[in-house]
């Protein structure tokens, strides 16, 4: 799982696990956090959170990306839960405009 302002991936889901977390994204890589929207629960569906180095801190003539980073926190748009184990699921959009 990753977008274009993360740079990268942000998650990885590893061969090992592939099938006993079939329709996982996967983990986060070390460098980042991942959480989802107020809930620390997990199973509970929320809009993904991202931050880390890798995260851009903004678009050439605009720092700070308009509505998407709060307190550091990249609110992708994309709606998703974790799990107990930490592996990430993502399931929806928040809407439909990309």
């Amino acid at each position: 799982y990753g977008m274009t302002e993360t740079s990268s991936q942000t998650a990885t889901l590893s061969n090992e696990d592939a099938l006993r977390k079939l329709g996982s994204s996967g983990k986060p890589l070390f460098f980042n956090q991942i959480k989802i929207a107020d809930t620390n629960e997990p199973f509970v569906e929320g809009e993904i959170l991202i931050r880390g180095p890798h995260v851009t801190p903004g678009y050439i003539g605009q720092f700070e990306h308009k509505n998407s980073t709060v307190d550091g926190w990249l609110h992708t748009g994309d709606i998703g839960y974790i799990d107990d184990e930490g592996y990430l699921y993502v399931v929806d959009r928040r809407t439909d405009l990309i």
